[in-house]
């Protein structure tokens, strides 16, 4: 079961990882009525990779947890480093920007990424157009995400200002604005599914933080190269603050900036 996992999405379990992943497929075993895992892997085989069952494995054995503003100093990096080395390098070219927030979860990264652009369309992106594309492999999640709903625990550290600007709150729920809203497009993405990868190309950021850690070092090398192809000369790839690298790819230059290290794709 593990391996057809692995070969239908790069999600690679270690040994002490069994009796999660067995919890977790005890719940599909339960709605389709199986009775072993040997039955379920089975009519896992009997299913193409886009059916309706996969998607729901992968919901149960992905476990989004973040919030908004999760590591600050990404956030702070990218707009005080990196959104004014790339307008500077295209002052002259098309003013696009084109972030991509990779395995989105339910949207609080991507929305994150929405409100830094906003508030530097009146400075530094006046005059630009950009747009933030959030993808992950769970449908559920991405479901929440169009849904733009959170949780007070969610948004504990958004900014008073932006809370104002970019939240409606509702009975204890806080929906995001419509004007957040347009700024995100919502896909479903496989890292590992070549054919669906070769659809994510030109963006000047992307954002694939604890991502990674759900793929051993053979899926890494493979998803490193393949976001590597999405990203546009002179991109940057920002990581979690306690993944590196370092040993498993050589085709990004390391970059430092204050309080973390980010990855560029040379010009």
């Amino acid at each position: 079961m593990r391996d057809l996992i692995y070969k239908r999405s790069g999600i690679y379990f270690a040994d002490g990882k069994k009796y999660f992943l067995e919890i977790h497929l005890r719940h599909r075993l339960k709605e389709l009525k199986l009775k072993s895992f040997e039955d379920y892997y089975r009519y896992l085989l009997s299913r193409p990779p886009g059916d309706k069952e996969w998607m729901k494995l992968f919901d149960e054995i992905t476990t989004p947890e973040t919030f908004f503003f999760r590591d600050p100093q990404h956030f702070e990096a990218l707009r005080d480093e990196v959104i004014p080395e790339i307008t500077a390098r295209k002052k002259y070219g098309i003013k696009r920007l084109s972030i991509w927030s990779a395995g989105c979860a339910t949207g609080e990264e991507a929305y994150t990424l929405a409100m830094i652009l906003l508030e530097e369309s009146q400075t530094t992106l006046k005059g630009w157009s950009f747009k933030v594309t959030g993808s992950d492999i769970s449908v559920t999640a991405l479901r929440k995400a169009k849904e733009g709903a959170y949780s007070d625990y969610s948004v504990r550290y958004v900014p008073d200002l932006y809370m104002k600007k970019y939240f409606i709150e509702v009975k204890g729920v806080y929906y995001v604005s419509n004007e957040l809203r347009r700024c995100v497009n919502f896909l479903r993405i496989n890292l590992s599914n070549d054919e669906e990868m070769r659809r994510m190309r030109y963006f000047d950021v992307i954002f694939c933080r604890n991502v990674l850690i759900y793929f051993d070092k053979r899926s890494k090398e493979k998803v490193l190269g393949r976001l590597y192809e999405s990203l546009n000369p002179g991109g940057y790839l920002f990581v979690g603050s306690t993944e590196t690298l370092f040993g498993i790819d050589n085709l990004f230059r390391p970059v430092r900036f204050p309080g973390c290290t980010v990855y560029k794709k040379e010009d």
